[in-house]
C-alpha cells in the first residue's frame, strides 16, 4: 500500500532564458527578415493598405475603380489585357503576402 504524501520530487534545471519570437513565419511576424528578393514586410505593407482604405472611406470625393468592371467571367478577364494584368497583380500579392488569409 501507497501512501499519498510519498510524491517524488523533481529535479529543476535552470536554463539560460532566450529571446522569444513568438510564432514565427515568412508571412506572419514582423521578427522575421525582409520579404523574399528584397521585398518589402507584409506589416508595412498592409499598414500602408490600411492607412489608404480609412482616408479613401473618410473621404466622400473619392472614387476607387474597380479593375474588374464590366466583366463577368474569368474567360472575359483573360479576353483583356489589362484586366489580366490586374488579375496576374492580386496573384502575386496574395501569393506573397496574404497567403494565411486564405
Amino acid at each position: 500500500m501507497r501512501k499519498r504524501d510519498s510524491k517524488k520530487k523533481r529535479k529543476v534545471e535552470q536554463l539560460e532564458p532566450e529571446h522569444y519570437n513568438g510564432w514565427v513565419t515568412k508571412v506572419i511576424s514582423p521578427a522575421t527578415d525582409l520579404a523574399a528578393d528584397e521585398g518589402i514586410d507584409s506589416f508595412k505593407l498592409f499598414t500602408y493598405i490600411r492607412s489608404q482604405m480609412r482616408d479613401n472611406d473618410n473621404n466622400l470625393n473619392t472614387c476607387i475603380p474597380n479593375p474588374f468592371s464590366g466583366v463577368t467571367s474569368i474567360e472575359e478577364v483573360n479576353g483583356s489585357v489589362e484586366k489580366q494584368i490586374a488579375l496576374t497583380t492580386i496573384v502575386q500579392f496574395v501569393h506573397h503576402y496574404a497567403r494565411h488569409i486564405f
